[in-house]
């Protein structure tokens, strides 16, 4: 075999080998160039959560302190993580904002407003997290017992 022949081999050898990934495809590439690079470093990715109810105790009955609890959804591909915000509200101090003389009107705005103060205080806590509101639209994590629910969507870009 002549000493072109054997080239001529070797080449198509190296050939056969890259091309049925019997040799590492990066031994026979060039480098990335930093720009390939940092291209691929400036995709954005988003995470995503949603406040997805709020509710509170004591319905129908006359209470010291009525808690207001929100629940936030943490969106990961292994499902929902949940972290509820609480905001306890005391009703004497509530009444003196100005009571109303039906006394189950005012347990019943008690209520809703330990559930409003509870939305509040969960906005805020994404809101210094870093998370933006970006919607809101109706959702049903239950198994349809509560199809009114309302949530609001928040996003944030992620470290990665």
């Amino acid at each position: 075999m002549s000493h072109k022949q054997r080239i001529i081999s070797i080449r198509i050898a190296a050939f056969v080998a890259v091309t049925c990934g019997l040799l590492p495809l990066g031994m026979s590439l060039p480098p990335q160039s930093s720009a390939q690079k940092s291209t691929r470093s400036k995709i954005t990715r988003w995470e995503y959560c949603a406040i997805v109810g709020a509710q509170s105790d004591g319905f129908g009955a006359k209470k010291e302190k009525y808690r207001g609890v929100a629940t936030i959804c943490y969106f990961r591909s292994s499902g929902c993580r949940r972290e509820e915000v609480s905001f306890d509200l005391v009703y004497t101090e509530f009444l003196k904002e100005g009571a109303d003389a039906n006394q189950s009107y005012n347990t019943y705005a008690a209520r809703m407003r330990a559930e409003e103060s509870a939305m509040s205080k969960a906005i805020t806590k994404l809101g210094d997290d870093g998370w933006e509101m970006v919607g809101e639209n109706r959702i049903d994590f239950s198994s349809g017992v509560e199809v009114n629910n309302r949530a609001i969507y928040f996003k944030r870009r992620t470290s990665h």
